[in-house]
């Protein structure tokens, strides 16, 4: 009740400023217009009295009006327009988030009113402000909170399906092991026609598994980071013979002709482990003969390209479909392309992490139906 009594009370005190402003203007332009109007009725007894020409009273008396009249326009801006200007200031910033702003008017009147009204409303804004700021604050927390739970879940869940991965190619690779070498053993034995067609193809079955078993426990000891890394000089010309002579037969059976290049005077040495560079190397050639048509090339070029040491494996097959490329080094994935050939999908995804774990690069380039080249970088090995 008293709020409301003291807010009718201002807005009075408002419209009683106004009126007395109107008022005395009024009042002011009566007085003048009159004072002006005696002036020319009797203006040989003022004159006389003030030893002042006509010309001169007249305009001391429009001067007096107009500064009055100045006075009243001052005190309308100050005490009514101005606090307005300030308050649309202020909510243009109040507008643009600053929270902080407050008004300080005092006026005395409904002006100050709406002003203490806009400072509680300010208040209340940013208390709200901080309210939610501290909710947000808190969810995040609890999601980040969720969020490493999850992960640590799926951790746990991946360790558990490498422990599994590991243990079970592991212990698949003995059995599969015996079958091949059982299968070897008769291999020079007499056979009638279809049963050397049955063993072949039980041969090529054992050979099949053993590459998966042996893919798989690879890949499990990548995952689980089991696979040592040397830091040893690797003659990389070297290597590469190497590797052709132990896919010689497979290449003889293809008619695919393999080749080795490399500058003269060059000096082939990388710094890597021995072991994981022959088995990127087989891997490259390998699937170099096996997609390559029958009577093509693999050549293996080795050269420089600082800091690295460089080898490229290309073949003259049909290529890689440029719209699959993107998946190539995917695990378990295979080409259309690449019909009967057997694979596990498992063989340049190990490659790449091999060349990886050997701080090296990897790359390829594929032109359909004419050739594709995979490029391994590896360090250079300084003395």
């Amino acid at each position: 009740m008293a709020s409301s009594s003291r807010q009718r009370r201002l807005r009075i005190n408002v419209g009683l400023k106004v009126a007395a402003m109107v008022i005395f203007f009024e009042v002011l332009m009566i007085t003048a217009y009159t004072i002006v109007t005696n002036l020319i009725i009797d203006e040989q007894a003022v004159a006389r009295v003030l030893n002042l020409s006509q010309q001169n009273l007249i305009a001391i008396v429009l001067i007096a009006s107009l500064v009055l009249a100045g006075y009243l326009t001052y005190m309308v801006i100050t005490r009514i327009f101005s606090p307005v200007s300030e308050l649309a200031r202020v909510t243009e910033r109040l507008m643009a988030g600053d929270l902080d702003v407050r008004l300080d008017i005092r006026t005395g009147d409904e002006l100050e009113v709406l002003a203490e009204r806009f400072n509680a409303m300010a208040a209340a804004l940013k208390a709200e402000r901080a309210s939610l700021e501290n909710k947000v604050h808190e969810r995040t927390k609890a999601l980040e909170a969720a969020q490493r739970q999850e992960l640590e879940r799926q951790n746990d869940v991946l360790k558990l399906k490498d422990e599994f991965l590991f243990v079970a190619a592991h212990e698949l690779r003995t059995p599969v092991t015996s079958i091949r070498w059982s299968l070897e053993s008769v291999s020079d034995r007499e056979m009638s026609k279809e049963i050397r067609q049955a063993f072949e193809d039980a041969m090529n079955a054992s050979k099949n598994l053993s590459t998966l078993v042996e893919d798989l426990l690879n890949m499990a000891r990548l995952d689980a980071r089991r696979i040592p890394f040397k830091k040893e000089f690797v003659n990389l010309v070297e290597a590469a013979r190497s590797a052709l002579k132990e896919l010689g037969p497979i290449a003889e059976k293809k008619k695919v002709h393999l080749a080795v290049e490399a500058p003269e005077g060059l000096v082939p040495m990388a710094l890597a482990d021995e072991r994981r560079v022959n088995e990127v190397l087989v891997n490259l050639v390998s699937n170099a003969v096996k997609y390559n048509r029958q009577g093509g090339h693999v050549t293996v070029k080795v050269s420089r390209e600082e800091p690295y040491m460089r080898y490229d494996v290309t073949d003259d097959g049909p290529g890689i479909p440029t719209e699959e490329q993107h998946h190539l080094f995917e695990k378990f994935w295979r080409a259309k392309t690449s019909g009967a050939v057997e694979g596990s999908g498992l063989g340049l995804f190990i490659t790449k992490r091999l060349v990886e774990g050997m701080n090296g690069i990897i790359s390829f380039e594929s032109v359909p139906g004419e050739r594709t080249t995979f490029t391994v970088r590896l360090p250079v090995a300084k003395s």
